[in-house]
């Protein structure tokens, strides 16, 4: 039996457990028994929680820490726990069970040494400097890459479709810098409090510039903190919040641009074509700023200018040249040690 245990909160977003709602899909559809787990924080939350799987995740694949002992010393089954956080050693603590295998997914995994009976994955591309670091980890078995992106499957466009809508976002880029079409930007949520007043400052200022720019543009917020800060700007807005994957790929095939923080969603965005100026709000979105800024797929918030149009054309280009998959074959057929 597969336990997924993700880390989640307001200093890192919910993307660790949006991505393993994905790979528990992924281990049900081998035939394999696997549940989800909600860290401490969230428990009792069911409204959050509702929003948060809806359309990622069975409610009946969730279970409590109470559920997992319970299963474990009533069923005696051996439990794979799969930890998806910076500190996995506090989570394991967290749940005082030991594991039969213990997987662990870790997008700062290269600044770190694990043990060699650790199965690590890293869900990101990596720089290559970052790859070498971890050639010299003492994890025996570990897999990164465009390959292990755990992105739901209503991103993933046949590359028919992907090309078709490449060229309907750029003729839409064309007409808008003509004068003739609404920019369509997506304002993302900070979750991230601590850095809640240094986000508004920078948002509200290139807001002003791209206003300043284009003859027409519509916002679409993500969360109801961005749509307090644009209501400062006196700028039409519409609030969408806690969309699922499909909606949230509709919102993406139809919009110009996005503007807001970086996290896992990236690899979503990038997939489905969306020009991405980003601002890292955490520090460990920092080495992902830089993995976008070498695949091409987004650049930092603060080249926005008056050549907007320059900017997100050239990262439209960027995006078509990158192809994201989620091969679960390749990611199972490395692992077939632990699934076994």
């Amino acid at each position: 039996m597969f336990i997924s245990l993700p880390e989640a909160g307001h200093d890192y977003g919910f993307g660790h457990i949006t991505r393993q709602c994905v790979f528990i899909n992924l281990l049900r559809k081998f035939g394999l028994e696997a549940y989800l787990t909600l860290p401490n924080n969230l428990i009792g939350k069911k409204d959050i929680v509702g929003k948060l799987l809806s359309g990622r995740l069975e409610k009946k694949y969730l279970l409590s820490y109470h559920e997992v002992k319970y299963i474990i010393t009533s069923r005696r089954v051996d439990i794979k726990l799969i930890i998806d956080s910076y500190d996995y050693k506090s989570n394991l603590r967290a749940i005082d069970i030991k594991p039969s295998q213990l997987i662990i997914f870790d997008d700062l995994a290269f600044d770190k040494n694990y043990t060699d009976d650790i199965f690590l994955i890293i869900p990101n591309e990596c720089l290559p400097e970052q790859i070498k670091r971890m050639q010299g980890n003492s994890a025996k078995d570990f897999l990164y890459g465009k390959n292990t992106l755990l992105i739901p499957h209503e991103f993933l466009k046949p590359e028919e479709d992907r090309l078709a809508l490449a060229k309907t976002k750029m003729n839409r880029l064309k007409e808008v810098a003509k004068g003739k079409k609404k920019l369509k930007v997506i304002i993302g949520f900070g979750r991230s409090i601590k850095y809640e007043n240094h986000y508004q400052d920078i948002l509200q200022h290139k807001i002003k510039i791209l206003s300043k720019n284009v003859s027409q543009m519509e916002i679409l917020c993500l969360g109801q903190v961005n749509s307090k800060i644009i209501e400062k700007l006196g700028i039409k807005y519409e609030c969408l919040d806690w969309l699922n994957p499909r909606e949230m790929s509709n919102l993406y095939s139809k919009s110009d641009m996005y503007i807001g923080p970086i996290g896992y969603s990236m690899w979503e965005r990038a997939s489905m074509l969306v020009p991405s100026f980003v601002l890292p709000i955490v520090d460990n979105q920092l080495p992902y700023l830089r993995v976008g800024e070498e695949l091409g797929i987004h650049r930092h918030i603060s080249t926005i200018d008056r050549d907007w149009y320059l900017s997100a054309s050239d990262l439209l280009r960027g995006s078509i040249k990158n192809k994201f998959s989620n091969k679960a074959y390749d990611l199972f057929g490395v692992s077939e040690k632990w699934i076994v």
